[in-house]
């Protein structure tokens, strides 16, 4: 799906328009939300185990931490960065930077959720013990 966006956004957004600022824009647009998505995919994977292991808070703490906690303040404050740093991203590349900052800040936090945990981790007593 992502390669999908990498190599053919341009001819998907052409489905929707034809304004070559637009597509330009979108492309890049695109660009920056899809190249975290793997690590969106490792949060909610992370976040659908801590559920069925009966562990429901951390994994709301983890969706709380990509929608509120990182997303709000990031929205605000990577315009302010990038008009005071003069940074080579428009004011609008900006507000979609905050994705791709929140996935990799989710990511850590479910990182260390499932090494406090103990989650993923298999043992050979646990596969000796299923078999019986």
């Amino acid at each position: 799906m992502i390669g999908v966006f990498f190599l053919f956004g341009q001819n998907v957004l052409q489905l929707l328009t034809n304004d070559e600022q637009l597509l330009r824009e979108g492309q890049r647009i695109l660009n920056i939300i899809f190249i975290t998505l793997p690590l969106t995919g490792f949060a909610y994977t992370v976040m659908t185990q801590l559920q069925v292991t009966e562990q429901e808070l951390q994994a709301v703490g983890i969706g709380l931490t990509r929608q509120i906690f990182a997303m709000l303040p990031l929205i605000y404050l990577l315009p302010l960065f990038v008009r005071t740093f003069a940074l080579p991203f428009s004011q609008t590349e900006a507000i979609f930077l905050a994705t791709p900052f929140a996935d990799c800040l989710t990511a850590l936090v479910a990182y260390v959720f499932i090494r406090k945990q103990g989650l993923f981790s298999f043992s050979k007593q646990m596969i000796y013990n299923k078999e019986k």
